[in-house]
């Protein structure tokens, strides 16, 4: 079956609360939306080199295969071969996979339905950016039977149609609705994807992503002229509706509102709560999660130290 006809054409049937609750349920079934259910479970440590009670993988929905595809689209973008043509290449990877799995399929039914949900202005065409925005930007354009500007981290462009054949470039004056994967401090949107859009004289006042993981970037993009549209700000209203909903325990509840209110308040009691599970676990951690969580000890950010002073052990960190 093809994507296009999972999309209900009736918009009347269905509302931007229903695909939101249905989104939500399947970003935490896939473990897109990761978060610590009780007391025992170690926490996630962030690019920030802080630890939090939640971690988001959006390109989760896209299922069991997504670490694969971003490898050959990776190697994919390492050749010679011209924009053109790897453009092509990428539409036929996705697209492959979103006619094989039914899941992903109904992930980006669900993201469909809420954009059609909106009151926004049409766009003429939809951009995404390397690599993981092309999981959501691309099988939208299809959906809506749009032209897909595929945007790359050296400033280049390419645009296909909808059915992933190249086009000539972009008219300036073209409006753009930009897709991606997450809206954290939008700081890929202000280095790549809006300098870019610039340049090809486009107007991109729009922004459709699946999840909000700050309002930072938010505010940031909205400042700029870009509204952002989203069917999952991660907040502390939809962690309560999680809940409600079932999908997470009230300890995970409780915690993630306790640290959206306040982030020093929640490591306090992470520490006095699982500090020592962590440093049980310490010598594990792969070397990512370990040079964070050294971060963390040496930088002190909340500055905890002496009130736990055997955490705070730098030399453990050597």
């Amino acid at each position: 079956m093809r994507l296009e006809e999972l999309i209900p054409l009736n918009n009347a049937r269905v509302t931007p609360n229903d695909v939101r609750n249905r989104l939500l349920q399947r970003l935490i079934e896939t473990e897109a939306i990761r978060v610590r259910r009780d007391p025992q479970d170690l926490p996630f440590w962030y690019t920030s080199g802080r630890p939090g009670p939640f971690y988001i993988n959006v390109e989760n929905l896209v299922g069991p295969s997504v670490g694969d595809i971003l490898n050959r689209i990776t190697a994919l973008l390492a050749t010679d071969v011209d924009r053109a043509a790897k453009a092509t290449a990428i539409w036929a990877i996705i697209s492959d996979e979103l006619e094989r799995d039914t899941r992903y399929q109904e992930a980006m039914t669900l993201l469909t339905d809420f954009y059609r949900t909106l009151e926004t202005k049409i766009p003429t065409v939809i951009s995404g950016g390397e690599r993981r925005d092309w999981f959501f930007s691309l099988p939208l354009a299809r959906a809506l039977k749009l032209p897909h500007l595929f945007l790359f981290k050296d400033g280049g462009q390419q645009l296909v149609d909808a059915d992933g054949r190249p086009l000539a470039d972009l008219r300036k004056g073209t409006r753009v609705l930009h897709v991606s994967d997450i809206v954290n401090t939008s700081a890929s949107y202000f280095r790549y994807w809006l300098p870019t859009l610039r340049a090809l004289g486009a107007v991109c006042d729009e922004t459709l992503t699946v999840a909000v993981r700050a309002a930072e970037g938010v505010n940031r993009l909205e400042d700029a002229g870009v509204r952002v549209l989203t069917p999952v700000q991660f907040d502390a209203t939809v962690v309560r509706e999680a809940f409600q909903l079932g999908l997470i325990t009230s300890f995970a509840r409780d915690e993630i509102v306790l640290y959206f209110d306040s982030p020093e308040q929640w490591t306090r009691q992470l520490l006095h709560e699982t500090g020592a599970s962590i440093l049980n676990h310490f010598a594990a951690l792969d070397d990512l999660k370990r040079k964070r969580a050294c971060d963390f000890i040496t930088e002190d950010p909340f500055k905890l130290a002496e009130e736990f002073s055997e955490f705070f052990q730098p030399t453990r960190c050597r």
